[in-house]
């Protein structure tokens, strides 16, 4: 029982820290996280968070589901949302698009959806684990190695009086130890994070690029365009190292398994060979230096394509054509689901215009922001102690009358004055 709950504190504590590496790898359908919009709208994504950061967002993204926000009044993700999105419905469309989306979307589901699951599979080896590792042990070592530094530094320079030789001596080996361990943390996260860049580079050319260029967006605009460029050329150098080390991995497999595709391949590529040699021959130190820092090293490739060169300028090629096309058609692609579900800057306008009247409290819109946060904070509501209306008054109720005990008095003759003789005996009560 002790260890279940030990991995239960361990499992909690990776998803609430670290719980960005997975959404930013698995995020909703429609949500780009450089732009910050939702559906094309960036009120959308500022008043959905808690769609955009449900666990069954990330959950069904890892799986390769649409999940696509199709109702502007639903505030969080449902298995009712996921369903209609698989089969393309939505209550605001007409019935010939309804027909439409139903022939056209599901089998499209049907088949992008284990590809979608294979690469987010492939994302989560080469990216997520890997960068949730190197970030652990990074912060992890730094915490360690600045706080025993720093403890050491106090014990020996700031305050050298407080503590006796004996303690000082140990207390100075065991922050030196910890500090030691936390340098080698720092080390141990670096191979890690280095991996992880390589594998974005390559399976998230287009994003790697994207997120250079929109975190830069604060800066200077030749430092924007300076970092993009590196960006851009760090893709391109992975990708000429990469590929021929690809190729001649698969090219067995390939070479059997499709023997008329690998022919035809070939004899593409000598077609424009001469021109993927001379950009080969432009990029070969660099993605020789690549190829190095992945310890994998160029090989000898005559047997798939002519020579290095061409692989190189056939990797270059297909790198820069991802960075350059890729974004644009990338953004158009978004631009069209967006219009192909009714996401046009008219609704966006209508719903910034609802965003803005949910502060006004004589305003009968229904708003998705009070939704929002109505579905994480359900109000309590207190019944009120009943009233006695002004009109009714309750019936007097007459006091109850006091009851007096009422004392006896006895009396008896004085003795004393029986011999007055000008009064006469007396009276003395007993």
């Amino acid at each position: 029982m002790l260890g279940f709950r030990i991995i239960k504190v361990i499992v909690k504590f990776f998803g609430l820290k670290y719980g960005e590496e997975l959404q930013e790898a698995y995020h909703a359908d429609g949500v780009d996280l450089q732009k910050k919009t939702l559906n094309g709208s960036h009120a959308a994504y500022k008043n959905n968070k808690l769609f955009i950061n449900s666990p069954l967002t990330t959950f069904s993204s890892f799986l390769g589901l649409p999940n696509r926000k199709l109702d502007d009044n639903e505030p969080l993700q449902s298995w009712k949302n996921l369903g209609r999105n698989f089969i393309g419905w939505q209550k605001d469309i007409s019935n010939k698009q309804l027909i439409l989306n139903g022939f056209l979307l599901t089998p499209l589901n049907l088949f992008l959806t284990p590809l979608k699951f294979a690469r987010n599979l492939l994302r989560l080896f080469a990216i997520v684990i890997p960068g949730t590792i190197s970030r652990f042990l990074g912060e992890s070592g730094s915490f360690s190695l600045s706080y025993n530094l720093g403890a050491t530094l106090n014990l020996l320079f700031i305050n050298p009086n407080e503590t006796g030789i004996l303690k000082k001596i140990g207390l100075t080996l065991m922050h030196l130890t910890f500090a030691l361990g936390g340098l080698t943390l720092v080390l141990a996260s670096l191979p890690f994070g280095v991996f992880q860049s390589f594998a974005r580079d390559i399976l998230s050319p287009i994003n790697t690029v994207r997120d250079t260029y929109y975190s830069f967006a604060s800066w200077n605009k030749f430092v924007q365009l300076l970092f993009t460029s590196m960006s851009v050329v760090g893709v391109i150098s992975i990708y000429a190292a990469v590929l021929p080390l690809a190729t001649l991995a698969l090219y067995p497999l390939m070479a059997t398994t499709f023997p008329r595709v690998v022919n035809a391949i070939n004899a593409s590529l000598r077609l424009i060979a001469p021109i993927l040699a001379d950009i080969g021959a432009v990029v070969m130190p660099i993605a020789k230096l690549c190829a190095n820092a992945l310890t994998l090293g160029i090989r000898n490739l005559s047997h798939l394509i002519v020579n290095k060169q061409i692989a190189v300028g056939l990797g270059a090629t297909i790198g820069a054509a991802f960075v350059t096309l890729g974004i644009g058609i990338n953004n158009a692609i978004n631009k069209f689901k967006n219009y192909w579900h009714g996401y046009t800057p008219e609704r966006d306008e209508e719903y910034q215009r609802m965003i803005n009247e949910s502060t006004d409290p004589n305003s009968a819109s229904s708003t998705l922001l009070a939704q929002n946060r109505l579905a994480l904070n359900p109000p309590t509501i207190v019944s009120p102690a009943p009233t006695i209306p002004a009109t009714v008054q309750p019936e007097a109720v007459p006091p109850a009358p006091k009851i007096f005990k009422q004392k006896t008095v006895r009396f008896a003759i004085d003795e004393e004055s029986k011999h007055d003789v000008g009064n006469g005996p007396q009276l003395k009560a007993v």
